[in-house]
């Protein structure tokens, strides 16, 4: 199993988004999602903070990269 568990879901509002989001913390996954949030419609998280685009992307930086599956 991969070391890092950062997910970064584009479209998580979206229609595979609000599946896929809701899922990934249970699977031990730190979970980011960006949306554009045209249909004003969220996943079903608990736990969940709006964000500016210009704090997600600081967030995006932030997280650590897997060199291996670059590579």
């Amino acid at each position: 199993m991969p070391e890092f568990k950062n997910v970064l879901v584009t479209g998580g509002a979206g229609y595979v988004g609000c599946a896929l989001v809701p899922r990934l913390p249970t699977a031990g996954c730190r979970t980011i999602f960006i949306d554009h949030q045209y249909a004003e419609k969220r996943p079903e998280m608990p736990d969940f903070t709006v964000v500016s685009l210009v704090e997600a992307a600081s967030l995006i930086l932030s997280l650590p990269i897997d060199q291996k599956r670059l590579s």
